[in-house]
């Protein structure tokens, strides 16, 4: 029952970063000026995963473990699309 309550906050996670990757990916322009605070952001968020992941105990739950490991995912997805900009290159 714990882990229900957290479901639509990792399913609003999982959403933001996918429509940020998109952005980043057809926006390109319009995002520049967003793109520090976004790259920052996808960081603080590999690092808690990897935190979180490091600190769960050997019996967690396998579906927490999972949605831990896509969020990771999809952060370092965010990334690397700001990499393939020119501002993201420079700031990253």
């Amino acid at each position: 029952a714990g882990d229900d309550a957290h479901l639509p906050r990792a399913r609003a996670v999982k959403r933001a970063l996918q429509i940020c990757t998109a952005l980043i990916t057809r926006h390109r322009k319009q995002v520049d000026k967003a793109l520090r605070r976004l790259c920052s952001a996808a960081g603080r968020l590999v690092h808690t995963g990897a935190s979180a992941m490091q600190a769960a105990e050997p019996e967690a739950d396998e579906s927490a473990v999972a949605l831990v490991e896509r969020h990771m995912s999809l952060s370092f997805d965010l990334l690397a699309r700001a990499l393939e900009t020119g501002a993201g290159w420079r700031l990253l």
